[in-house]
């Protein structure tokens, strides 16, 4: 059966499912074909269902967590839409309901799009974040493993970018970008290791030329 949620709508008459209806079926069918006795019955059929059992309370709830409307969306075929005439299309553009995409083929493609944000080249990432923190660790390493110089242990933006564009970098954490491209990136990742390490490092500038910043390592934390 077909619920009348518009009760100021004729119903249709109602068709059996079953074949051969037995006698007593064929008077309910009958009876069912009564609008307002039809209409009666389905207002006892929403009361009982659908208030005691709160079913329209969590349609609602459930539309409005897929963010979609069974007004606005259809899935698979919009058969209303595809009945109608091109001269009734004309005149209720309106009625043109959108694709709803069913629920893990939209996952599948979040995840295609996660995974395409992790190949080569692709900085601005869902995964950025995460690799702003493993690139900084890995310049903190490079950092303590760095020979001294006459300030101690140092490594500058164009250092850090040279080692993390390097081959000995994972190739999912590699930078691929040129150096002109690279250098908010590399600051970034510079102010990232100062976060996780500032007890161990600081940042500083060169005053002389062109005043390239650099990391260095601070003297409790060094070692020779």
């Amino acid at each position: 059966m077909v619920f009348c949620h518009d009760l100021g709508t004729i119903p249709e008459s109602y068709v059996s499912l079953l074949e051969e209806a037995d006698p007593e079926v064929q008077k309910l069918q009958n009876l069912l074909n009564n609008p307002a006795l039809r209409m009666e019955v389905e207002r006892i059929i929403i009361q009982v269902i659908a208030q005691q059992h709160n079913i329209l309370e969590r349609l609602d709830l459930l539309e409005e967590y897929l963010g979609v409307s069974a007004k606005t969306h259809f899935v698979g075929i919009d058969m209303a839409w595809e009945e109608m005439d091109d001269s009734e299309r004309l005149m209720n553009p309106h009625k043109k309901r959108k694709t709803f995409t069913p629920l893990p083929e939209r996952i599948s493609e979040l995840e295609k799009k996660i995974l395409e944000g992790n190949t080569q080249g692709s900085e601005n990432s869902l995964l950025s974040g995460n690799k702003t923190v493993v690139r900084a660790k890995l310049v903190m390493e490079e950092l303590e493993r760095t020979k001294p110089k006459l300030a101690g242990k140092t490594l500058t933006s164009s250092e850090i970018y040279l080692f993390l564009s390097s081959e000995d970098i994972p190739e999912e954490c590699r930078i691929f970008v040129k150096r002109s491209s690279s250098r908010a990136m590399i600051q970034t990742i510079m102010e990232k290791v100062v976060e996780l390490y500032p007890e161990k490092v600081r940042k500083s500038k060169k005053r002389k030329g062109k005043g390239t910043s650099f990391l260095i390592l601070m003297e409790d934390a060094n070692d020779f």
